[in-house]
């Protein structure tokens, strides 16, 4: 097997035949077996794309990575490392790869090896071998806070979307209905469906019912649901008359998706820049947040760990495993992210959720004084998106939305049904 030099043309990875005597490049991974020691007291692997990414990943001190040599990863590679006791394959391929077709196949795994697939988010446009040169550090942390499969593609999906407007909310709902679907055990989409409904903004028996619908047309040979497309792709996408799926995880170019299809990078969500404002900048930004603004449970959760802590290793050890990787990913960078953009980011999601819960409850009102009430509530909050994006008002305006969406979300939890408006 070889690899291309730099700026040289052909495929990536060269292999002799595929069914060589000597050498089956399906069954072959590279760096085993210098590796296989830390991989057995880890317990977990990390997968690369070919030499050169193992090669970083050991200067960086990731010592239990091993590389397929041109191929996609095969079930031969997954029974091969079993038999080093792998109960986690992290997968450290470039991250547009981790598509459907590749899912259902590692799902298949999952179940009946019994473990445990998880992907590490890089840097759009880095891979282990650069990042091992540029930023080893970011190496080391992206591979610490792998993510299971199905929660990575979610978190991609929603990261492409605006959930703080109706449109955004149902184009995330939409494709992440068609992620959910294609995991094979019931439980587990459920979980994902009320994780993911409520970062949407939506009923979650209605986005059961659209995984349904997604998981029917799959089964149906209707359905071709592409990760990687543009924001507004599926306003017009035709679920009915889609092409074949690639092979997912295949690593050269043949498979790679169209570029339509990559044009959306993966971005930090607007709860996520509040996270790291919190981490970096907590004494400026403490007094404006609350849980209440944290509609993610997990994001929820990693703030509530932030406040209630002195330090980053105490908010760490509160933490589940999940918001305790999440705290650590965004502590890598403090970022440059304006404050007041970041506060007008989550005032504007306060914002829609409390028009939508205020037009809901104004449909089954029947007292005259809360209809009105409802109303005059509902005209004020559709004047303040308009105000917030203003950089002239911005900041007044925070400093009188952000106390009313506090007041109203601790309300709505305590009392759903009850009196949920303050004073404007």
């Amino acid at each position: 097997g070889g690899r291309i030099m730099p700026e040289a043309e052909g495929p990536k990875y060269l292999n002799s035949s595929s069914r060589a005597i000597i050498y089956d490049k399906s069954k072959i991974l590279y760096g085993l077996n210098l590796h296989r020691a830390s991989i057995v007291n880890a317990g977990e692997v990390v997968v690369c794309e070919g030499y050169t990414d193992v090669i970083g990943c050991a200067a960086a001190g990731v010592t239990n990575a091993v590389a397929t040599c041109g191929t996609a990863l095969t079930e031969e590679h997954v029974k091969l490392l079993k038999r080093f006791s792998v109960a986690t394959f992290i997968l450290a391929f470039d991250a547009d790869t981790a598509g459907g077709a590749a899912a259902e196949r590692i799902y298949e795994w999952e179940d009946r090896y019994d473990v445990v697939f998880k992907v590490a988010d890089f840097p759009a446009g880095s891979d282990p071998g650069n990042l091992a040169q540029n930023a080893p550090q970011t190496l080391k942390d992206s591979v610490a806070n792998a993510m299971p499969m199905l929660a990575f593609r979610i978190d991609r999906a929603l990261s492409k979307h605006d959930l703080g407007t109706p449109e955004g909310s149902g184009r995330a709902a939409k494709a992440v209905a068609h992620i959910i679907a294609e995991h094979p055990n019931e439980m587990v989409r459920d979980g994902y469906i009320m994780s993911a409904a409520d970062r949407c903004h939506v009923d979650n028996t209605k986005l059961r019912q659209a995984v349904v619908d997604a998981k029917k047309s799959t089964s149906q040979g209707k359905s071709n649901y592409v990760e990687n497309a543009p924001e507004d792709f599926y306003d017009n996408y035709d679920y009915n008359d889609a092409g074949d799926n690639n092979d997912g995880f295949s690593s050269d170019n043949r498979d790679k998706p169209s570029d339509a299809a990559q044009a959306a990078s993966r971005e930090l969500t607007s709860e996520d820049e509040a996270l790291r404002l919190v981490i970096h900048h907590r004494d400026k930004v403490q007094s404006w947040l609350h849980p209440t603004l944290f509609e993610d449970p997990l994001r929820r959760e990693a703030y509530e760990a932030l406040v209630g802590a002195e330090s980053i290793l105490d908010a760490n050890e509160q933490a589940s495993l999940e918001a305790g990787a999440l705290i650590n990913r965004l502590a890598v960078d403090p970022g440059s992210t304006d404050i007041d953009d970041v506060l007008a980011g989550r005032a504007l999601a306060g914002v829609t959720r409390a028009t939508n819960l205020l037009r809901r409850a104004l449909r089954q009102a029947t007292d005259d004084d809360l209809k009105s009430r409802l109303s005059a509530n509902i005209s004020w909050l559709q004047l303040q998106p308009e105000l917030l994006r203003d950089s002239l008002t911005r900041s007044e305006v925070l400093s009188i939305v952000l106390p009313w969406l506090v007041e109203f979300g601790t309300r709505a939890e305590a009392n759903p049904e009850g009196d949920l408006l303050p004073d404007i």
